[in-house]
């Protein structure tokens, strides 16, 4: 799937570790490349769901229509589809969770 980012510190973090590294540390920083590598990878949602280590999931409420994964620990990316046939992943946002 071919990948965009939001904003662009977003896309920041994922093409320069130094500037994840301040955001996320160094192990969330290093997370978020593997994740975003992995939605790049994958030839369609239902290979992402299947990615158990992701736990990937629908959002819910004002979230709705919107997926999120885990980085690691409580880091999570939210993303959405686009495309006549949802080709393309949008990195919304990467933050930390509190609720589950």
């Amino acid at each position: 799937m071919d990948v965009i980012f939001r904003t662009r510190k977003l896309e920041r973090c994922y093409e320069r570790i130094e500037y994840g590294r301040r955001r996320f540390g160094r192990e969330g920083a290093e997370a978020l490349v593997m994740r975003v590598d992995a939605l790049k990878a994958a030839a369609d949602l239902r290979e992402v769901v299947g990615l158990p280590e992701l736990r990937c999931h629908p959002l819910k409420g004002g979230m709705k229509g919107k997926y999120a994964i885990t980085v690691i620990g409580r880091i999570r990316l939210v993303f959405s589809l686009e495309g006549l046939r949802m080709e393309r992943v949008r990195i919304e946002e990467v933050s930390v969770h509190y609720g589950d």
